[in-house]
């Protein structure tokens, strides 16, 4: 009986990381093949909302239609130890193609800045209003 319960808790904790790997669809209508759609990934940074729709915190990516967006994120500075130093929004635009990846990154350094890049030639595709990108990372 015990073993029995045991391989039941184990079968669902599975379950539910399994679940949690997955995209997150980021799109209302119809579902869309994958090379139409473009897969946006966090690499860095706290992921809140895209295009006004909650991020799960299970979810490891979220999938869109190409486009014009917005991500609202989350960005904690290292170390918290000075007044101030709490967590701020950032909000940034940016364009994704279909059939592409991109990554969310970020800093924690004094800029705190937050971006979306694509994942295989590391371009910037996005804009805030402090004007960040790769160059912010050290």
């Amino acid at each position: 009986m015990a073993t029995t319960f045991s391989l039941s808790l184990v079968s669902l904790g599975v379950a539910i990381a399994l679940t949690g790997c997955g995209a997150q669809r980021g799109y209302d209508g119809p579902t869309r093949d994958r090379m139409e759609l473009a897969t946006v990934e966090s690499r860095s940074g706290d992921p809140l909302q895209i295009d006004g729709r909650d991020v799960g915190i299970f979810n490891s990516a979220v999938e869109l239609l190409p486009g014009n967006h917005e991500l609202l994120a989350r960005v904690t500075p290292a170390g918290l130890n000075s007044p101030g130093d709490e967590p701020q929004e950032r909000t940034i635009k940016f364009t994704v193609e279909g059939g592409k990846r991109y990554y969310i990154r970020g800093t924690s350094t004094y800029s705190r800045c937050v971006w979306v890049e694509d994942a295989e030639t590391k371009q910037v595709v996005s804009t805030d209003e402090k004007g960040c990108g790769r160059r912010d990372v050290r």
